[in-house]
């Protein structure tokens, strides 16, 4: 009886409740936003089914809002394009107002042009901020490099970043942190393929940590150290940023957009090989540092090949870690397949970003074909989903009675949970418990 009366209230919860499924929708940055131009392109989004608006709020160095911390080291206080208004503030009244969840996205580190609405002069009011070659291999490449990326390791560049970030987490209501590493600018490999960083400030940080010059290093049989070294302060960056954002807003999610390098070759074993980024995701993500990896669709369109792509990142990623494919849509019918995505692969659903607007008669489009129904966001409410998914695959064995106890058992916990989302001290218990039952199973150690 007791056991009844625990399981109806979340099996109640979870009818009423739309099936959960990311909806992401990149807001791209352009000239000539305007706030009624800006509102009109939210309305679009959210009548098109899409449930998470990703704004950027960072980018080549401008912030897309009035921040004190960047006047107070005397930069402008946002975008000169958009000081008469905060696009930030109003991005996040609009998507509360037509029920969309609020991803902020930061640039941290590539300065490209074709990323920016104006020039940047960050790196040029700080130069010791500059990513910088190997001396011996200085050239006009590397300088124009150079002008276009801050350095990953550098300790005052990171506190500026923090400092910009947690200032938008405790201001502005967003559910979610997007850091972009997609142009980090840290690679592996040969130091002729990857020159980068040996700026002062990571030479000195080299040489307090080994007592040795990291230029003679790099050139010389240590190469691998050094870049294990430069993999190991990457990712304390990273903790850096996330301790600091969690100080701000303990419940902020933090999501990284990373570059799918481990699809470029197949024997692909690590962040070491060339032409990769120096993150080791897997591990980031395992350790929960990161709580939500988005894949960048790399330039490519969703084609016939996007489900195999997605195939392989999980591959590589693991069942154990979240992760969220990125894909680039051209036209509305390329759409299709990555709706299709989550009935294959354990995914929550994808983030979308259009290489040009749509219409009202787009809008009503996708509406009908792609997004009839409402879905609930996964990252919102992760115990519920998880309870949503469990009592499906519950309803859909009403004749078995190993798996409808089980699975009874199972839901009867996560309500004990429903109450303190934060706290998943009892779901780390169950989790090892199903994977012990797992692990049973594929050894045949249990009967048929």
């Amino acid at each position: 009886m007791s056991i009844q009366s625990t399981i109806i209230p979340i099996q109640a919860e979870t009818a009423r409740m739309p099936e959960p499924q990311t909806r992401g929708y990149v807001l791209n940055l352009v000239r000539n936003l305007t706030p009624t131009r800006m509102e009109s392109e939210i309305r679009r989004v959210a009548e098109a089914g899409f449930n998470l608006l990703v704004f950027p709020i960072y980018n080549n160095g401008w912030t897309l809002f009035p921040s004190e911390e960047a006047l107070a080291r005397r930069l402008p206080r946002i975008n000169p394009l958009f000081k008469k208004w905060d696009p930030l503030a109003e991005a996040v009244t609009l998507a509360r107002e037509m029920e969309l969840a609020v991803w902020g996205l930061a640039r941290i580190h590539d300065f490209h042009a074709r990323y920016s609405v104006m020039e940047h002069k960050l790196l040029r009011r700080f130069p010791r901020w500059r990513m910088r070659a190997h001396p011996a291999l200085q050239d006009s490449r590397t300088r124009l490099y150079e002008e276009r990326h801050a350095c990953p390791i550098n300790y005052e560049y990171r506190q500026f970043v923090a400092d910009l970030l947690a200032e938008a987490a405790a201001r502005y209501p967003i559910e979610g942190l997007m850091l972009n590493y997609t142009g980090m600018g840290l690679n592996g490999g040969t130091l002729r393929n990857a020159p980068y960083c040996f700026c002062n400030h990571c030479c000195l940080l080299y040489w307090q940590t080994f007592n040795a010059d990291l230029m003679d290093d790099a050139a010389g049989e240590r190469l691998a150290r050094v870049r294990q070294w430069q993999m190991e302060q990457a990712h304390e960056q990273l903790s850096y940023l996330r301790m600091r954002l969690a100080r701000t807003r303990r419940t902020l999610r933090l999501i990284c957009r990373a570059t799918p390098d481990w699809r470029q070759e197949a024997n692909y074993r690590g962040p070491n090989s060339d032409g990769s980024i120096l993150m080791d995701w897997p591990r980031l993500l395992e350790s929960g540092l990161v709580q939500e990896l988005a894949v960048d669709h790399d330039g490519e369109r969703c084609g016939a090949q996007f489900t195999a792509r997605v195939a392989t990142d999980f591959a590589y990623l693991g069942d154990r870690v979240l992760f969220l494919p990125m894909v680039s849509i051209h036209e509305l019918d390329e759409l299709r397949l990555a709706t299709e995505l989550q009935n294959r692969l354990p995914v929550p659903g994808i983030i979308a970003e259009f290489q040009s607007g749509f219409s009202e008669e787009d809008t009503q489009y996708i509406r009908e074909r792609f997004f009839p129904e409402n879905a609930e966001l996964p990252e919102t409410n992760p115990v519920m989903t998880a309870a949503w998914l469990l009592d499906r695959v519950r309803q859909g064995h009403p004749g078995h009675p190993i798996m409808r106890d089980l699975l009874g058992d199972i839901l009867r916990l996560l309500s004990r949970q429903i109450p303190t989302p934060s706290d998943f001290e009892l779901l780390e218990v169950l989790e090892e418990n199903l994977l012990g039952l797992e692990q049973a199973i594929r050894r045949r150690r249990l009967e048929r």
